[in-house]
């Protein structure tokens, strides 16, 4: 009877490994060596200010990118694009951001 139930256990492990993984972008960021912090900081070298939102996807090359949508000090809004693998910025530090303003995560 205690092997069935460790059998069970063990299945019951596995599927909610399965469900916490998910698909998207919660399993590409389980493969990505740049957490969403240190994208975070790496885009507020390149462009100082607070960040407003960050958002985990990927080129159409397939690439996993963050984009961080920072406010500077003088109120104008930017994302800076870093890749997901290497944490280099891609974009050369920041581009404008047409809609001038997002909401604050």
């Amino acid at each position: 009877m205690k092997h069935r139930t460790h059998g069970r256990r063990r299945l019951a492990t596995l599927v909610l490994a399965l469900l916490l993984t998910g698909t998207g972008a919660n399993a590409l960021a389980a493969g990505n060596p740049v957490s969403k912090a240190e994208a975070a900081t790496i885009a507020t070298q390149a462009h100082p200010g607070k960040v407003e939102r960050q958002t985990l996807t990927t080129l159409p090359s397939g690439e996993p990118i963050y984009q961080v949508v920072i406010r500077d000090p003088q109120g104008g809004v930017a994302t800076v694009v870093v890749d997901a693998r290497t944490g280099e910025v891609l974009n050369g530090g920041a581009m404008p951001d047409p809609a001038g303003s997002g909401p604050t995560q």
